[in-house]
This record gives C-alpha cells, sequence and structure tokens, in this order.
C-alpha cells in the first residue's frame, strides 16, 4: 500500500487552511526533490539531515495560520498514512 502525505489539524486550525498548509508541505518536497517518507522516517530517529526537511515543511505549513492571531493556539501536524 502506497503511503500518502496528510495533515490534520490541532486546537482551532480550520479544515481549508489544514488542506493549504498540507499543499504548502507537498510543493515543498517536490520542490526540494526529496521524498516525504524518507524524511519522516528520519525525523522520527532524529536524523538531522532528512528529517530537518520534515521540520521545515512543517512549519512551512503553519505559515497559513500565522496571519491571524484567533490561531496563535493552533498548528498543522503533518503525517503519513
Amino acid at each position: 500500500m502506497e503511503k500518502v502525505l496528510i495533515a490534520y489539524g490541532i486546537g482551532d486550525a480550520p479544515g481549508h487552511l489544514v488542506e493549504e498548509g498540507l499543499e504548502i508541505a507537498e510543493a515543498y518536497f517536490q520542490d526540494t526533490g526529496q521524498d516525504f517518507l524518507a524524511c519522516y522516517i528520519a525525523a522520527d530517529a532524529n536524523e538531522k539531515e532528512l528529517g530537518d526537511y520534515w521540520i521545515e515543511a512543517e512549519k512551512r505549513a503553519n505559515r497559513v495560520l500565522a496571519a491571524n492571531s484567533s490561531y496563535d493556539h493552533s498548528m498543522i501536524m503533518l503525517d503519513v498514512e
């Protein structure tokens, strides 16, 4: 079964912004040429080189929430399913 990149919101993150954040993360992995699954595994194992790509993808996904202070206590988490 093929693994897919998913995102979910924590707190008050609305679904449409979670989806937008996921699209940003997908574009980031595509633009950098990195395999999201390899980066996920590396981040889980605290392997800095590839794991940093995963962390950066989550940071970029969360930028869609930063524009609105209503979401200060919310975040978007990436995962693999």
